[in-house]
């Protein structure tokens, strides 16, 4: 089958992006990925609300398997707003199964909203939950992760902050803004260790502290420095020869019984 032929209709379910495409499941990569949809089983389009399966190509390994998507439902669960001293109390749409977790944002939520608190429904808090065992959930508005940067200037170090996204991720090399500043990451402080290695990266979120030097040359923070020195005009030396006082040692007086 091409996919010209491919049946232009998805239920309701996880994730679709498109009546022929949806992210799934696939057992090669180990993770939810884009699919082409390659066929529905019993050959008609499936209908909103309903369960259905068939056969679908993933995007990223190309490989073709068998899936099945059962049809999401909503559940409502209470959502308590902070923010500084006010708190607002409403209600959210969440589809069954999606997994919430402290930390993370609201899925589907725009502006973004950030989890800091889970209860379940038999009263407990937790650190992660599927939305169908949620009773409320405490969030605030996330405007960002506001990082620390250390500047290394020489013997000096500079505080400044950056604000990133909590899911952009920042690498050892990478250039970055500061104060108006055009800055290079020199090492990240991140779960619990300094990395100072091209190639270490990680999100903002799991960022403690940023290190950097500025971009212009000579890079701040290196010495010793080349500078330009000055020529002698005279071929003679320049270290002094004339002779020099020397203090004098004082009177010796002769020991008449050893020390104790």
């Amino acid at each position: 089958m091409t996919d010209d032929e491919t049946p232009a209709a998805t239920p309701e379910g996880p994730r679709t992006s498109a009546l022929h495409a949806a992210e799934l499941l696939c057992d090669t990569c180990g993770e939810e990925t884009p699919h082409r949809i390659l066929r529905v089983d019993g050959g008609s389009t499936p209908e909103p609300g309903r369960n259905f399966s068939g056969v679908a190509r993933c995007s990223v390994c190309r490989t073709i398997h068998r899936f099945q998507l059962r049809a999401s439902r909503a559940v409502r669960v209470t959502q308590v707003v902070s923010e500084g001293p006010r708190s607002v109390s409403g209600e959210q749409s969440l589809p069954a199964g999606r997994r919430l977790q402290v930390g993370s944002d609201v899925p589907g939520v725009r502006p973004p909203l950030r989890i800091q608190r889970i209860d379940r429904l038999d009263g407990r808090s937790v650190p992660e939950a599927r939305a169908e065992e949620v009773a409320t959930i405490w969030v605030t508005p996330d405007r960002g992760s506001v990082l620390k940067v250390s500047l290394v200037e020489g013997r000096r170090t500079r505080a400044l902050r950056i604000t990133m996204t909590p899911s952009q991720t920042l690498g050892v090399g990478d250039p970055i803004v500061a104060d108006r500043m055009e800055l290079v990451v020199s090492g990240l402080r991140a779960n619990g260790h300094t990395w100072r290695e091209p190639g270490d990266v990680f999100t903002a979120r799991e960022i403690d502290r940023v290190y950097a030097r500025r971009k212009e040359r000579p890079p701040a923070g290196n010495s010793p420095w080349s500078r330009d020195r000055g020529i002698p005009e005279a071929s003679a030396s320049s270290t002094s020869r004339l002779a020099r006082s020397r203090s004098s040692p004082g009177e010796t007086t002769n020991r008449t019984s050893p020390r104790d």
